[in-house]
Formats: structure tokens, sequence, C-alpha cells
């Protein structure tokens, strides 16, 4: 069960560091100090899984591995497009609250607030559900919740309550999602998992690089409408795309 629930409270805790602390530390010297970081780490701490894949010190050689791997490839694209709906929808929407609603400062931490503290009991009930109903399927239904919640602040006028509520939702089908996508991070190659692993969040971020910047072309041309439909169309495939894993009979239901 700790696999499962560890899996399952990746998501929130993400989330909640990501819109806290992301924006303080995205300069650019924190990526080359975590690059650095990142590849001592994997020296130090992937000897063994190194050794599985034929090649004692080849770093090159064992990313080639893993990502020779169809599986950790079509769950790495589809974790990054659904981080980049997740940071693009939390980055444009604080903007328009801002700029067009005009909401104080408490209101704003509020409607920010509420999907990490929403994410947190629905963390615990989707690793529930991820035991019961299987990560694919678990993954698959947060996805299309998420889906909803965007179609939702796109199309829903505006209203204080309202924006809370879709706010919630978001939290609720993210964590549901991350749930499931999660724990196949760590468990659909046991012999690789820590490189597995670190694929795996490598495409996570590199939709958090992503989304700013794209999602900044669709917000400057239309409105923040137009960005949560995007992050949907963005989401669809995604979901797509995990429910192609073919995932190891005996281990996934």
């Amino acid at each position: 069960m700790l696999p499962l629930q560890a899996g399952a409270l990746l998501g929130p805790m993400t989330g909640t560091g990501v819109v806290t602390l992301g924006p303080v530390l995205s300069e650019l010297y924190w990526l080359a100090a975590f690059a650095i970081a990142a590849g001592a780490g994997f020296l130090i701490l992937f000897r063994g899984e190194r050794e599985a894949a034929g090649d004692e010190g080849g770093v090159v050689q064992l990313t080639l591995t893993v990502l020779g791997k169809p599986i950790v490839v079509l769950l790495s694209l589809a974790t990054a497009g659904l981080f980049f709906a997740m940071i693009g929808t939390y980055t444009y929407l604080a903007a328009w609250l801002k700029a067009v609603p005009r909401l104080s400062e408490d209101r704003m931490g509020i409607v920010r607030a509420v999907a990490g503290a929403v994410g947190i009991p629905a963390s615990a009930v989707a690793g529930g559900w991820v035991d019961r109903h299987g990560r694919k399927a678990v993954g698959i239904a947060g996805m299309a919740g998420y889906i909803t919640a965007r179609l939702g602040l796109a199309a829903a006028p505006y209203s204080f309550a309202g924006t809370v509520v879709l706010a919630a939702w978001l939290g609720w089908t993210a964590a549901v999602a991350w749930a499931g996508l999660n724990t196949l991070a760590v468990e659909i190659d046991p012999a690789l998992r820590k490189p597995v692993a670190s694929i795996y969040n490598a495409a996570r971020f590199l939709g958090y690089s992503l989304a700013p910047p794209a999602l900044g072309l669709v917000y400057g041309q239309t409105n923040v409408a137009g960005v949560f439909l995007v992050s949907a169309l963005v989401v669809a495939p995604s979901a797509v795309l995990v429910a192609a894993l073919r995932l190891p009979r005996r281990d996934f239901p």
C-alpha cells in the first residue's frame, strides 16, 4: 500500500510547491544548480539501475534503455501534457483574476489555495481508488474530470463563488489524475524504478517550462477562456496516451 499512497500524495504536494515556490525559484541559475545536483545524484544513487541496464557506468546507456521503453515514453508525454495544462491554468487564472474582476489579495488567495487544500483529502481517497480500480482507470478518470473543470472555467459566467467551486474541482480531479500517473511511474519497471521516475519527472517539468510562454500567446490573442480551452485540448490526448499504455499483466489490473 505504501507506493500507492506515496503516488497519490505526490501530486498535491508538487502542486503546492509549484504554486507557492515556483515563481520564487524560477531564475536560470537555480535550473543550472538543479541540473548539476540531479546529475550527481544520478551517478551516486542509480548504480544498481545502471548495472541492470547492462552498463556499469554509462548514464547515456541507461537513459537510452529507459527511453527505449514505449510505456515510459507514452507516460512521460502524458504527464508533460497534464502538467502543461495545470501550470497554464493556475498562471493565467491568477493573472486574469487580478486584471479583470480585480479581486482583492485575500480573495485571490482563497481561489489559489482551494485547489491544493482540496487535493490533500482527495489524494487519500484516490489512493484507495487506485488500489481497487487500477492505475490507468483512475488516471484517465482524473484527467477527464480535469477537462470538465477547464471547460467549466471557460464557459461559465464569472462569479467568485463559482470560481472557488471550479478551483476546488480542479484540485480534486488533479489529485485523482496524479494518483494514477505517479503510481504508474514508480511501478511500471521495478528494476529501473528510479531512472524511470527521473524521466517521468523531467517530462513533467518540461510541461512546466513550456506552459507560460505557449499559453501566453493564447492569452494575449484571445482571453483566459482561450487558455482554459487549449489546456483542455492538451489534456485530452494525454488521457488517450495513458489509455494506450500496455501494462504488465502480472502487476496491473
